[in-house]
C-alpha cells in the first residue's frame, strides 16, 4: 500500500516536472481558419511550401488561401551551419596529415512566429522555433575520380547543402504544425 502511495506521488511529480498539462485539450486555435503570408527570408518558396502542406494535414485548424480568423506570420531570423565531424586528412598515398577536415555538418533554422487576429491584433507572444538538420559531406569535390573514402554516402559539401535544404524546411514545418496543433 505504501509503495502504491509513493509511486503515485512520484508519477504527478514526474508529470508536472516535464510540462505536462491537465486541461480541457482544447488548442487556442481549435476549429479556426489559418492563413499563412510568404514567410520572410524564404528566397524560393519551399518553406512556405511545406508550411502550408503541414498545416492543411492539422486535426485542430483549416489552412485557407483567403483571409482566416488567423494569420499564421512567420520569419526566418536564424539561418546557419556548423561543421561538427571531422576526419584526419591523408596524402595521396593514403597516410595520414597531422590536419582535420570537416566532414559532417549541422544546418540549423530558426523562425519566429507570430499569430495574429484578422484585424491583425496579436493573439499571442512571438514563439520561436529551431530545427536542426545533421549530413555528411566530402571535404573536397571529386567530379572526375572515386572518392575512396566516400562509400557512396558523401557529396559535395555544395550540393549536400543544396539537398539538406528541403528536409530541414520539413522539419520545421512539422514543428510549425506542431505547434498550432498544441498552442494553448
Amino acid at each position: 500500500m505504501f509503495n502504491k502511495l509513493i509511486l503515485g506521488v512520484l508519477s504527478i511529480g514526474l508529470l508536472g516536472g516535464c510540462a505536462y498539462h491537465f486541461g480541457l485539450g482544447h488548442s487556442l486555435l481549435q476549429g479556426k481558419t489559418v492563413s499563412i503570408s510568404y514567410v520572410e527570408g524564404d528566397v524560393d518558396g519551399s518553406l512556405t511550401e511545406a508550411v502550408i502542406n503541414e498545416v492543411s494535414k492539422c486535426l485542430n485548424v483549416s489552412y485557407t488561401n483567403g483571409c482566416g480568423d488567423v494569420i499564421l506570420k512567420i520569419a526566418i531570423i536564424d539561418d546557419y551551419e556548423e561543421n561538427i565531424g571531422f576526419r584526419y586528412d591523408r596524402k595521396r598515398n593514403g597516410s595520414l596529415r597531422k590536419t582535420i577536415i570537416p566532414i559532417e555538418a549541422r544546418a540549423t533554422l530558426v523562425a519566429k512566429i507570430d499569430l495574429l487576429d484578422h484585424m491583425g491584433k496579436c493573439l499571442m507572444s512571438p514563439v520561436y522555433i529551431k530545427a536542426s538538420l545533421d549530413y555528411d559531406h566530402d571535404y573536397y569535390s571529386s567530379r572526375d575520380r572515386i572518392n575512396i573514402f566516400s562509400l557512396g554516402q558523401l557529396s559535395d559539401i555544395d550540393s549536400a547543402q543544396d539537398a539538406s535544404r528541403k528536409p530541414l524546411n520539413q522539419v520545421l514545418a512539422e514543428k510549425i504544425a506542431d505547434f498550432l496543433n498544441n498552442a494553448w
